[in-house]
This record gives structure tokens, C-alpha cells and sequence, in this order.
């Protein structure tokens, strides 16, 4: 009897082990997984996603008529929270990208980010064939967020030629993913 006992606790102490194994096998598969998957960026409005990605807090508001940068700051700010729930260093860029086939001639915009304005063909650029890709900001975060505020309008130099243009642009973001 006391044997039977003996091996039935043996039984239950082994069954528990292996399940306590499989779960930790199990979670560190996880671990690696997302940690790996983290390279991927989304730009989803309101995500609820735990990388980094931008969350659009409100809608853009641009003037497509020439105004002075001082009249510039009462325009309503594009907001933008760049966040990371994870525990990795989260290198990035935040871009804005406007379509080459867009009638509205870049060398007239001007974008305030923050308090510092730029007349946007000054900034850094990384263009590929179909869109021009003007850099914002490189930064970095561990499991914190970054709040931008963006403005983005036609400086006093645009004339009556960009009345009736079009402009195609979104914000994006990138990453490399580095462990602390």
C-alpha cells in the first residue's frame, strides 16, 4: 500500500514537473516570437497592438494657402503618440511621405513640429521612386511613448500657381529593434 502511494505521489510530482516545463517552454517560445516580431511597424489609427507603432490622436489640419509662420501656430496641430509597450530599445523614424505625383510643389511647405519650424525640402530625406520621404524625427524609446505635434502649411513665397493643387502624404514610421 505504501508503495502504490509512494509511486502515485512519484506520478503526480513527474506530471507536474513536465507540465510546469511545457508552460515555461511554451512562454519563452512567446517571448521570442514577439520580441521578433517587433520589427514590424503599424501606423493604425488607435492600435491596440503592444510594439511601437503611431497612434493618430486627431485628424490634420493644413492651410494650402501661403501664410506667415507666425499665423502658422494658431493652425491645429496634427498630434501624434509614438508608443512602445514592450521592454526592448525601439530605435525609429518618423516620416512624412508625399506621393511624387502630387500636383502641390514641395519646395512651398512648411512643417512646424513641436516648436521648430522647417522649411520642409531643408529636412532630411530618404526618397524612393514613387514618394518623397522627408525624416521628422530618429529617436529611440523603452516602454514609454512620445508625443509630436506637427503643423504643416504653404510658406508666403507660393503664389497663385498652387491654388487647386493636390497632395497625397501620410506619416510613417520605422524601426530597428535592439535589445537592452
Amino acid at each position: 500500500m505504501k508503495l502504490i502511494s509512494a509511486i502515485n505521489k512519484l506520478i503526480i510530482k513527474k506530471i507536474i514537473e513536465i507540465v510546469f516545463v511545457l508552460v515555461f517552454v511554451v512562454f519563452s517560445i512567446f517571448l521570442w516570437k514577439s520580441e521578433n516580431a517587433k520589427n514590424f511597424l503599424t501606423a493604425i489609427s488607435l492600435s491596440d497592438y503592444k510594439y511601437t507603432n503611431i497612434n493618430v490622436e486627431s485628424p490634420i489640419d493644413f492651410e494650402l494657402y501661403p501664410i506667415t509662420d507666425k499665423t502658422a501656430l494658431n493652425i491645429k496641430p496634427f498630434k501624434i503618440n509614438v508608443v512602445n509597450e514592450t521592454y526592448t530599445k525601439e530605435y525609429y523614424n518618423l516620416a512624412l511621405k508625399i506621393a511624387k505625383n502630387s500636383t502641390l510643389d514641395i519646395n512651398f511647405l512648411k512643417i512646424m513640429i513641436a516648436n521648430d519650424v522647417y522649411n520642409l525640402i531643408d529636412l532630411e530625406r530618404k526618397d524612393d521612386e514613387l514618394y518623397y520621404i522627408f525624416i521628422l524625427d530618429k529617436d529611440y524609446l523603452v516602454g514609454t511613448n512620445k508625443y509630436y505635434e506637427i503643423r504643416l502649411w504653404l510658406n508666403t513665397l507660393a503664389d497663385n500657381r498652387m491654388q487647386n493643387k493636390e497632395i497625397n502624404m501620410e506619416f510613417i514610421l520605422t524601426n530597428q529593434t535592439t535589445k537592452i
